[in-house]
């Protein structure tokens, strides 16, 4: 036996690893590495069970191709190469070049390797057809920066506040509130707690964040406009400002234009309609405005709710009209070293509403977002006829099948493709949907750097860590690294991949090593020097904000005409006694992350099973009790779009008139013998209805449902 260090990529958090390998370089245990200074001993259980994902006997170990009777083969992976260029080159000749889509997934977002090589293949291919699960995940933040603007300096990170804010996230479980809890997340806020760190969280279900809080508001699912804009307006009546800073960032007349906005969020009516305690709202309101440092972060929750856009829009107002961003002269602590450098100035982004001047799509006029088509219309435009019908899909490393809003209609668009290719290291839903499977090394099978989204850190500290590949695939296997799929589709429809000006050589594919290199050419910390520390390292590198640029005039839009109208549709909206009882529906289906999983990606393995067999339908006790149910009892929960089974499970942290579950489990529709246990909580979400503007996002949690108990 040996150990080799190296890092997690089952998600951003990059938590440090030490792998146990046999003689012949097989893994046989990963566990915490106590010498990693970011995540110093902490590793999640996804992180644990990664031997039983690398040794797993369902893994896919070389490229399948789909035979006419629904069966997979295995084929060489140069001759698929041959046969999918040759499909691609047909089929833009015929149709153009926005009839081949690709889409990034969570596996490639964090294979950097892979992160890099896509958008190459996309400007070279010359599709608009882009999507990712940027666009299905939290892209209301997006939206608020082209409406809002940002603050070039950042937020204020956790170890120097004295006040922190967390609406709709669980960073304890979720490790992905970017600038907050992202690593060793329960160690790191237990000792900023004892610092005297208050936090406040704002949630329907009491999470395993929560359980810290000095304060906690629970309203309703769906409520997050409401309460926040309640929150505002405590804040402004208080005099709670940074007054200064409102003064220097505003746009003029501004303030009195969002005074307008949230007068009518009275502490009554949110109580009222939000369900929660007037006094404790206010309570919440003065610990975070008045305090000295600190800020409101928040996840997945706003973002997949009713009104999501205008939700970050308002939880960004806090930040904003409370001052509460780095200024000129602090320091700077959380550098992305492995990028080129980029001063973190004081200074406002402007909005740019880049949005506005993209044509409308097909699909209910959605346009696109940083360079990206709206993932929740990629199902309609593939199965709406006419130019710019996408008929090849690239899947690369995400899982569409189980992880997209109505998932009878995706599945149905996934089926009606001329072509469909997966990356994935299983047969999942969507893979057993494909023509072609290509089976991608794991994480430790390649070398890799920790992600960098957009060239942002997700990291506290000016830290980054390289791990080269420690663990031998399997005997006679035949796996692909991610980006070489793309590399050699390239070189066979005679494209040049260029990567920040820099043209790759498509006679000789590059090593996984060069490309990182690329990647990191002209970083602040080279790439050599961290390869010298195999649990990675902070650097010390005294930076701090600097002052904005003479021609620096940009000012936040709090209140825009288009946030103004959402704001009066929430408050013309009825209360949630009337939108349930109208559609007959008796609770809200409440979508949440668990300890066990990340998404759809191994709710199969043995350990997961084990603890999590299936995604139970979480309840209050005295809900069951009013239904008449016991724990384990299978139910019926139905929406205005769908109809699921599920399993309840009693859980004291839901109010009652909630029900939580996780989202991506289960297999394909009607699908029989599925190994993916669980049910698909898409099935109950419409991707027409309750639809928002600008980014298409549809409603994905607080969703009206009723439940009935199966005899």
């Amino acid at each position: 036996m040996k150990t080799a260090k190296s890092f997690c990529r089952m998600c951003g958090s990059a938590c440090g690893t030490v792998l146990t390998l046999d003689d012949d370089d097989r893994l046989i245990k990963v566990r915490p590495d106590e010498d990693n200074p970011m995540s110093r001993g902490y590793l999640c259980y996804k992180g644990l069970y990664a031997d039983e994902m690398q040794n797993h006997p369902d893994r896919l170990l070389h490229t399948v191709k789909r035979q006419p009777d629904g069966s997979y083969r295995a084929i060489d992976t140069e001759v698929a190469l041959d046969e999918i260029a040759g499909r691609m080159a047909d089929l833009m000749a015929a149709h153009g070049k926005d009839a081949i889509a690709l889409y990034t997934g969570g596996h490639s977002y964090l294979t950097s390797t892979a992160w890099m090589m896509l958008p190459m293949f996309r400007k070279a291919l010359g599709t608009n057809a882009n999507y990712s699960t940027a666009t299905i995940d939290q892209s209301a933040k997006f939206v608020t920066v082209e409406r809002l603007g940002a603050w070039a300096a950042g937020k204020h990170t956790i170890d120097r506040s004295d006040v922190m804010m967390l609406i709709g996230t669980n960073p304890l479980v979720a490790h992905s509130t970017a600038g907050c809890l992202t690593t060793d997340p329960v160690k790191t806020l237990k000792r900023e707690k004892a610092r005297g760190l208050k936090l406040i969280v704002i949630d329907p279900r009491r999470t395993e964040t929560a359980a810290f809080a000095d304060l906690l508001i629970q309203p309703w699912p769906g409520e997050d406009a409401t309460v926040v804009a309640g929150m505002v307006r405590m804040i402004l009546a208080e005099g709670w400002i940074d007054q200064t800073f409102v003064d220097r960032y505003v746009e003029e007349g501004g303030m009195a234009r969002l005074w307008q906005a949230v007068e009518p969020f009275t502490p009554d009516y949110v109580a009222g309609r939000a369900g929660v305690d007037a006094d404790e709202l206010r309570a919440a309101a003065e610990l975070f405005a008045t305090g000295d440092r600190g800020s409101v972060f928040s996840g997945t929750g706003p973002s997949m709710a009713p009104h999501a856009n205008l939700n970050e829009h308002l939880i960004e107002l806090l930040n904003v009209i409370c001052g509460r961003y780095r200024r000129e002269g602090e320091p700077v602590e959380d550098v992305a070293i492995l990028m080129p450098p980029r001063p973190a100035t004081a200074m406002v982004v402007p909005p740019m509403r880049g949005f506005a001047a993209v044509p409308p799509g097909r699909i209910r006029g959605a346009g696109q977002l940083f360079g990206e088509r709206m993932t929740s219309t990629l199902p309609d435009e593939i199965l709406t006829p006419g130019e710019g019908q996408v008929r090849a899909l690239f899947n690369a490393g995400g899982n569409p099948a189980s992880s997209f809003p109505d998932q009878e209609k995706t599945v149905k668009a996934l089926k009606s493709l001329d072509l469909l290719v997966s990356i994935q290291p299983f047969m999942d839903t969507t893979a057993r949907l494909a023509d072609y499977v290509f089976a991608p090394r794991l994480q430790y099978e390649r070398a890799d750097i920790p992600m960098y989204i957009y060239d942002m850190s997700f990291f506290p500290k000016s830290w980054a860590q390289y791990t080269p590949e420690i663990v031998k695939p399997p005997e006679g296997a035949q796996l692909v690294d991610d980006w070489y799929v793309f590399w050699g589709l390239a070189k066979r429809l005679g494209l040049t991949l260029e990567y920040k000006g820099e043209a790759l050589d498509m006679e000789a594919a590059p090593t996984t090593d060069q490309l990182l290199e690329l990647r990191c050419r002209g970083s602040v910390i080279p790439l050599d020097e961290i390869k010298r520390h195999p649990e990675g390292k902070v650097y010390d590198l005294n930076q701090t904000v600097q002052p904005a640029p003479p021609d620096a005039t940009g000012r936040f839009d709090v209140m825009p005409d288009d946030v103004f109208g959402e704001l009066q549709s929430v408050w013309r909206e009825g209360g949630r006694e009337q939108r349930l009882t109208e559609g007959g529906f008796t609770h809200q289906l409440q979508v949440r992350r668990v300890r066990e999983i990340n998404n759809s990606s191994a709710m199969w393995v043995p350990a997961v099973h084990r603890r999590m067999p299936t995604n139970w339908a979480a309840m209050n006790p005295a809900d069951l009790e009013a239904l008449n149910l016991t724990p384990e009892s299978t139910v019926t929960i139905r929406s205005e779009h769908g109809a699921i089974p599920a399993v309840v499970r009693p859980d004291e942290t839901i109010r009652p008139g909630v029900v939580s579950m996780t989202h991506s489990w289960g297999g394909l529709p009607g699908e029989e013998g599925s190994h993916e246990p669980g049910v698909n909580v898409n099935l109950l979400i419409s991707s027409e209805h309750n639809v928002e503007p600008i980014n298409a996002m549809v409603r994905m949690t607080a969703i009206p449902v009723s439940i009935t108990p199966l005899r």
